[in-house]
């Protein structure tokens, strides 16, 4: 317990927010990534990327942990595959640098997704 809740007490949970809002506007203002669509579940707190029969759930530094978690389900909620953490980048404390790094991690993954969705799916 001692090594989560030092690691919980090591996130500057400040600036996940002041990243996690500037990660939403820009994403927003790009419509789509590799074809797919960006949304933002307020609710949750999860990134969605859709095409058309398929929903990506990729938030970077969920829960304040490193890296994107990906999560690939069929539009009407059934799971395809849970991938875990794709990418494992680190925040480095400048927003501007990270957001085109999540926005860059996150176009690989997208793309990766494209040629695999068909495999994937069965």
């Amino acid at each position: 317990m001692i090594k989560l809740k030092k690691l919980v007490e090591s996130i500057d949970w400040e600036y996940m927010d002041n990243l996690n809002s500037a990660m939403i506007k820009f994403f927003t203002s790009k419509k789509k990534v590799k074809g797919w669509e960006f949304g933002y579940d307020k609710m949750s707190g999860t990134f969605e990327w859709t095409k058309p029969g398929y929903v990506v759930l990729a938030t970077p530094f969920w829960d304040g942990n490193n890296g994107i978690p990906v999560n690939v389900m069929k539009d009407d909620g059934d799971e395809i595959a849970d991938l875990g953490y794709v990418s494992k980048f680190k925040p480095s404390g400048d927003v501007k640098k990270d957001v085109t790094k999540a926005y860059n991690e996150l176009s690989k993954i997208l793309l990766m997704l494209d040629k695999n969705l068909a495999r994937l799916s069965k």
